[in-house]
């Protein structure tokens, strides 16, 4: 076996001249391999310039109006001082009284303010009466769990809790700003909005300070008081309808009460009241009466009664 290896090996190691002889012929010559040409990029398309980017529109009103240029106009201010050097509140919602007092506003845009403004209040009400129990609580003085008797951890709870129930019924952002997103309002009419708001409120917490600095003797209690007064003012618009809403439903009280089926016992109970709202007509000793009938009824009853309320006070305006 070794040995035919052996031959096989030499065999093909001394191939005979005759086979040495036959020469394979050389492959054709390949094509020459043409020139590769890359494909031209599609340009991208142009971005958008960053303002037309997609944001939040409240932000984007926002950042325009911040650089909108007011030193050409004479800005009114809704801050007004006592003889004493102390602010006067204001009675209703602070962007509102901006707004009325605001005299970059022509009068030929004001028919169409009011519409929007009495859409917006219709739609206030009935928030304000959805939430009856929260508005009883507010108006009867649930701000004073934030009190400068209470600090660190007890004053955080109490805020906490507090901040839970008014949430629904605080305002959020900025009227001329959301009116100015609606194109009712140019740009320097809503940033002298915002401005005459800015300066009350910022009076608003220097008057807490010089009023509650010399009473209190922690950082933490002054924190207290600032954030009562700032919830005072966003909660201020609803609680000044919830009041209107109340004082509106005095009149026919009984009425009122039996249509939204209050009897027995309770009906009874009221009949005190409802003899004192027929025999005034002062503003004051009318929403006493009605803080008292809003202790006696339940939260459906307390619901039920306002939204009668905001039919009158502020009914919805007819579809267009």
């Amino acid at each position: 076996m070794h040995r035919a290896l052996f031959c096989t090996l030499l065999l093909a190691g001394t191939a005979s001249p005759a086979l040495a002889q036959v020469v394979t012929p050389p492959p054709a010559p390949r094509p020459a391999t043409p020139e590769y040409v890359r494909p031209a990029t599609p340009s991208p398309a142009p971005r958008p310039a960053r303002a037309e980017r997609q944001q939040d529109p409240a932000r984007a009103a926002q950042q325009r109006l911040e650089q909108v240029d007011l030193s050409g106009f004479d800005v009114p201010s809704i801050v007004e001082r006592d003889d004493s050097g102390a602010l006067i509140p204001l009675d209703g919602a602070t962007d509102l009284a901006a707004l009325e007092a605001n005299t970059l506003i022509g009068a030929d845009q004001r028919e169409d303010i009011d519409a929007y403004l009495h859409r917006r209040r219709a739609s206030v009400a009935r928030s304000v009466a959805q939430h009856a129990d929260v508005l009883h609580d507010l108006d009867g003085g649930m701000l004073e769990q934030i009190s400068g008797t209470a600090t660190g951890e007890v004053a955080q709870a109490s805020l906490n809790t507090v901040m839970q129930r008014l949430n629904p019924v605080l305002s959020t952002g900025s009227l001329p700003r959301e009116m100015y997103t609606e194109g009712l309002l140019s740009a320097e009419q809503a940033a002298a909005g915002e401005q005459m708001a800015q300066e009350y409120r910022a009076a608003v917490l220097e008057q807490v300070r010089a009023d509650f600095l010399p009473e209190i003797d922690s950082d933490v209690t002054l924190v207290d008081m600032v954030i009562r007064s700032a919830l005072e003012e966003r909660g201020r618009e609803a609680l000044g309808l919830y009041r209107d809403m109340l004082v509106f439903s005095s009149d026919d009280l009984l009425a009122n009460l039996t249509a939204i089926g209050v009897e027995g016992k309770t009906l009874d109970s009221l009949r005190a009241q409802v003899r004192g709202a027929v025999g005034t007509d002062d503003r004051q000793e009318r929403l006493s009466i009605m803080r008292d009938v809003m202790t006696l009824l339940d939260g459906e009853q307390r619901t039920a009664l306002l939204m009668r309320a905001a039919d009158g006070v502020a009914p919805m305006p007819a579809a267009e």
